[in-house]
């Protein structure tokens, strides 16, 4: 296998593996604010529960959920920065094989270019000694 070839796959291996953790953390992302988005309906609860006397038997299963929302919120939180993380060095690896995989094609056009420049002076040099024959 050629290096080309093997830059090609190394570069869409780590593009889906971005894509996956990318999809990953927004799935993460998307859980947290659903969590907060429940900690917010409680504390409205709360709220309401407070101005209502007959309401005030639920003001401790409000708080309960409360509770366990802002810890579920803390550790989902906590895998959110992880997966950041984790997806800002897949993303910088996948920018160092497309980097890897751009200088490849710059040295071979080069190389190409170059031997273009020798044939043309092997040629030319080749040329000079039969016009001087010819004079």
């Amino acid at each position: 296998m050629t290096r080309e070839t093997l830059l090609k796959r190394l570069i869409r291996i780590r593009e889906l593996k971005l894509r996956a953790e990318v999809g990953e953390l927004k799935e993460r992302t998307d859980a947290l604010e659903e969590i907060e988005r429940l900690i917010e309906q409680t504390r409205a609860g709360a709220d309401l529960s407070m101005e209502s006397p007959a309401m005030l038997a639920e003001l401790g299963a409000l708080g309960e959920i409360r509770l366990k929302s802002h810890r579920r919120a803390n550790d989902v939180g906590k895998e959110v920065a992880l997966l950041k993380q984790k997806v800002w060095t897949t993303r910088k690896l996948a920018d160092a094989a497309r980097d890897a995989s751009g200088e490849l094609g710059r040295r071979k056009r080069q190389n190409h270019e170059r031997s273009l420049e020798i044939e043309a002076e092997h040629f030319l040099g080749w040329k000079k000694p039969l016009d001087r024959g010819n004079q």
